[in-house]
């Protein structure tokens, strides 16, 4: 705001003069504290009717380099939405991270949380970051990405909720493993229960059952394992004593023969009643 007139020594000050002044200062308020050249304290009273806040590069707080911040000291930090909705869900706070170059797979926008550790102020304690697994137009996917330190390592991932409704936990690392802990070591990758006639009662990631033989029974896996060290567990179901084996020359990634046998001497392959599988391994 440009001064409007310069007063000299000794010069009448008149009321048309002092009009255009005021005029002038309610004219361009804004120019009064726009830009701020210092701190602007609002003395624990709110600030209200805002309709965007813009942060630039330079540094809110000497601590953070180059990140702006907003901060609490006294709590909880809160964003508040009220409206008259009664059973939808509001979203009152939103992250927008997009790019100037070309999307592709793997592009994300994700939360940090930082608190402080014995050598590290702030310390990146996890995040939670949604990723695209596919950005194709109208067949977008997208995966919630658990993120989280291990032995002081950087932020890594440790689970993955998938577009699909799935989620893949993180293979072990530790020995002995966590107690009762869920990794994708330990998640059964296939299970099934089938009768003697390939008859299928219940079963997950088989793609078919073939009664190869009296006793023997064929299993095609829908999504194969990486190789053919997966296990294979399972009983088979009887009147009388019976036995369940894997044919070790039929393994394959995405197959194998399980053979089941009679409590005779020596034993013979026989049918059991229904056949119960499970099998586990890398994918």
């Amino acid at each position: 705001m440009a001064a409007v007139k310069t007063f000299l020594a000794a010069e009448v000050l008149f009321a048309s003069d002092l009009n255009q002044l005021n005029t002038n200062i309610l004219n361009n308020a804004l120019s009064l504290i726009s830009p701020l050249t210092g701190n602007l304290a609002a003395g624990d009273n709110d600030i209200t009717g805002l309709d965007e806040l813009q942060f630039t590069n330079a540094a809110a707080d000497p601590t953070a380099g180059t990140t702006p911040r907003l901060r609490n000291n006294a709590g909880t930090f809160k964003v508040r939405v009220q409206d008259a909705r009664t059973a939808t869900t509001a979203r009152p706070f939103g992250v927008i991270a997009d790019t100037s170059g070309a999307p592709a797979a793997s592009l994300g926008v994700g939360v940090l949380f930082e608190a402080e550790s014995a050598d590290e102020v702030p310390s990146s304690f996890g995040a939670l970051d949604f990723v695209a697994s596919d950005i194709g137009a109208g067949t977008e996917d997208t995966d919630l990405v658990i993120m989280a330190r291990t032995a002081g390592a950087a932020l890594a991932e440790v689970g993955r909720a998938t577009s699909l409704g799935g989620y893949t936990p993180a293979a072990n690392s530790t020995s002995p493993p966590a107690a009762h802990t869920l990794y994708r070591d330990n998640v059964p990758k296939f299970w099934l229960r089938c009768g003697v006639a390939a008859d299928v009662t219940d079963s997950f990631n088989i793609t078919s059952v073939a009664d190869t033989g009296a006793g023997l029974v064929t299993v095609t896996i829908d999504r194969d394992f990486a190789n053919t060290t997966y296990v294979v567990v399972g009983v088979p179901v009887a009147a009388t004593m019976r036995s369940l084996q894997v044919d070790a020359s039929g393994i394959a990634a995405g197959s194998f023969q399980a053979d089941c046998f009679n409590g005779d001497n020596p034993p013979i392959t026989q049918d059991p009643t229904t056949y119960m599988l499970a099998g586990y391994g890398d994918q």
